[in-house]
């Protein structure tokens, strides 16, 4: 799971999240498959601040601001919660294909990393680090960093069927 796109998006985040008031971190952040922004309407955001998407843009950057201040108050998995919630990551990697996939994959993600930030009691950038050296060292992982199957429906079904005997 480490090698999806959505583990390097949610690192991403992590990233601009850390840092707030870096204009590269917010971009690379906002053009990630998570968040949706592309080139051109980043550079409607820089020369029309006043456009609906120099607005979107303006809270955007409050959004993370405000996210890393939840992230201190309440950790890491409220604070994805809510920024997933505000902005609409489900449904939108949903409408692509393999949304599916992709939302499995970002949330076994963060499943992963919420349970290192417990077990290790990490900060925001000792997440960002541990993310970062699981990304970069994924032959040393154990099997929870497997890539999980994104739905069930077409898996075997074993059943067990007992039949007793009358008396």
């Amino acid at each position: 799971v480490f090698e999806s796109d959505e583990a390097s998006a949610l690192q991403l985040w992590l990233l601009a999240i850390a840092n707030p008031n870096d204009i590269s971190h917010l971009r690379a952040a906002a053009t990630s498959p998570l968040f949706g922004w592309t080139a051109p309407m980043l550079d409607t955001a820089a020369n029309k601040p006043h456009s609906a998407t120099g607005q979107a843009w303006a809270t955007w950057q409050t959004a993370v601001q405000n996210a890393q201040q939840t992230w201190f108050s309440t950790g890491f998995y409220p604070t994805l919660r809510t920024f997933m919630e505000q902005f609409e990551v489900k449904s939108r990697l949903l409408s692509h294909q393999g949304g599916t996939r992709a939302v499995t994959n970002l949330m076994h993600a963060a499943e992963l990393v919420q349970q290192a930030s417990a077990r290790d009691r990490l900060t925001l950038r000792g997440i960002i680090r541990w993310l970062r050296e699981s990304r970069a060292n994924t032959e040393r992982l154990n099997d929870s960093a497997e890539q999980r199957l994104e739905s069930d429906t077409d898996a075997v079904q074993i059943f067990t069927m007992h039949k007793s005997k009358g008396l």
